[in-house]
């Protein structure tokens, strides 16, 4: 369960570098925000559990939140990327 898990995460990591390559080769990425997030995780049979439920272990309730694109720094220099997310909404 989890090779086929991880071989999932591994075809969405090769898409996302397609989109970003694509994106850098048309000159569009200094203009890009790119926003992953999920709504849940998932068990992979942590605690004897397969699905998520009612239990809030890390492993259900810990979801990704990235942000990249031009203008975004890890480090928070420019803003950060909870600053180009507010510009991006308009809600600075």
């Amino acid at each position: 369960m989890r090779a086929l898990y991880h071989g999932s995460l591994r075809f969405v990591d090769d898409q996302v570098a397609r989109l970003v390559a694509d994106l850098k080769q048309s000159g569009q990425w200094d203009s890009t925000v790119l926003v992953f997030t999920s709504d849940h995780g998932e068990m992979l049979g942590d605690h004897g559990l397969i699905a998520k439920g009612t239990r809030h272990y890390d492993a259900c309730i810990r979801v990704p939140f990235l942000v990249a694109g031009g203008g975004v720094s890890a480090t928070g220099a420019g803003g950060g990327a909870d600053a180009v997310i507010a510009r991006s909404l308009r809600l600075t």
